[in-house]
């Protein structure tokens, strides 16, 4: 399990397709997070692993919706709101 400020890595096998899908749902640069950015105010170093300046937006609502839409049962409202206790006993959302 992971919560809305985290990102997931996420291998799906379709037994009918008898394919594997991978969704990589890690985390986005900000928008204005570019190498001209750096380099005119960073002095063209890149960022420490700590501070804003590192930040990253995380997608794993965005992964949520894709594994629901392409391969759930229910919609994400419907999952958020069964009690997590049912989830491993009915195996998926």
């Amino acid at each position: 399990m992971n919560g809305v400020g985290g990102d997931a890595v996420v291998l799906v096998y379709n037994a009918r397709e008898r394919k594997v899908y991978s969704i990589n749902a890690g985390p986005r640069a900000p928008k204005l997070a570019t190498i001209d950015w750096y380099e005119k105010n960073h002095g063209g170093k890149l960022p420490e692993s700590d501070g804003l300046l590192a930040g990253g937006l995380p997608c794993v609502v965005d992964a949520w919706y894709v594994l629901l839409d392409r391969w759930g049962t229910m919609s994400l409202e419907q999952g958020s709101a069964t009690p997590r206790l049912n989830l491993p006993k009915k195996g998926s959302l």
